[in-house]
């Protein structure tokens, strides 16, 4: 049944939509049109630049076709993440920066490092499909692993903090970790050739370093310890290495936790299942845990 709003009911409508308008005490000025909905759109041009025969339609028509679709890619790409620096900018955030804000030109300027990222993304996939005897060719591993996702969700969000463009890259690993259930932290560095099998649950931190040649298993943590453990800073948490390095070479086997930013896991070391590690490991160990659950 539908009936009339009351002068109460309208009344007391407008007072509340007045109450939700208006800034909440204790949070910055400032508002951002750029929404999860938008950063969906975004991800998806971004990901059918990236990784090569995503959209099939990209392909097996011709040179000039394919230069037709990855024009229009690239524009929608560029008119997306213009709008969405353009609206960073509205925030006190992007005032700390030191760099000249001109959106279109920071866009422009990201895009043009995906021919490098594609690259990478290349050897991501092979990699992958190289210590994955369950897959079925470098196809499937492009086309239906959630790592192969995530890890290309990372090196593009990574690319865009390197600008310098705050809040975006984080909204974009926000994506990954909604579409993947893989959480890598755009500040993180990772070098060439990762391979995550997999993947659910694998938490990499802002400060941890990843090297090359590094295979990782579902649930793994590069985490940190409690930042009051340290005295040196007001705010250690955003001061301080706070995520452990792992080597090159090293396989971080299913749910491995790695803590700490002075843990180092030495090159070519092995984490077995279940580990827990706070204190650098050697260079070529294997690390496995006993029957109590501890590591050793």
């Amino acid at each position: 049944m539908n009936e009339a709003l009351t002068t109460v009911d309208i009344s007391r409508i407008h007072g509340l939509s007045t109450l939700l308008e208006s800034e909440h005490e204790g949070l910055p000025a400032g508002a951002m049109s750029l929404t999860p909905s938008d950063v969906d759109e975004l991800m998806r041009s971004l990901l059918d630049l990236s990784l090569p025969h995503r959209r099939a339609r990209s392909f097996g028509t011709g040179a000039s076709r394919r230069n037709s679709t990855a024009t229009e890619g690239l524009t929608q790409a560029l008119k997306l993440l213009s709008a969405g620096i353009t609206s960073v900018l509205s925030l006190p955030v992007a005032r700390q920066s030191n760099r000249s804000w001109r959106a279109e030109e920071v866009a422009m300027e990201f895009l043009e490092a995906i021919p490098r990222i594609r690259g990478l993304l290349i050897e991501d996939v092979r990699v992958t499909y190289e210590r994955d005897p369950a897959a079925g060719s470098v196809w499937e591993v492009m086309l239906a692993y959630p790592g192969v996702i995530a890890v290309a969700a990372y090196r593009l969000a990574h690319a865009l903090l390197a600008l310098e463009v705050p809040v975006i890259p984080r909204m974009m690993s926000a994506w990954a970790h909604r579409a993947t259930g893989i959480d890598i932290h755009p500040a993180a560095k990772i070098g060439e050739r990762l391979a995550i099998d997999h993947g659910t649950g694998i938490v990499i931190g802002q400060t941890a370093v990843v090297g090359s040649n590094v295979s990782i298993y579902h649930g793994v943590t590069l985490g940190a310890l409690s930042p009051r453990d340290d005295a040196n800073s007001d705010c250690p948490h955003r001061r301080t290495k706070r995520h452990p390095t792992v080597e090159d070479d090293v396989v971080l086997y299913a749910n491995a936790t790695v803590l700490g930013g002075a843990t180092v896991v030495g090159k070519g070391a092995v984490l077995g299942a279940s580990v827990f590690v706070t204190r650098s490991v050697a260079p070529g160990a294997v690390i496995v845990a006993n029957a109590r659950g501890r590591s050793g």
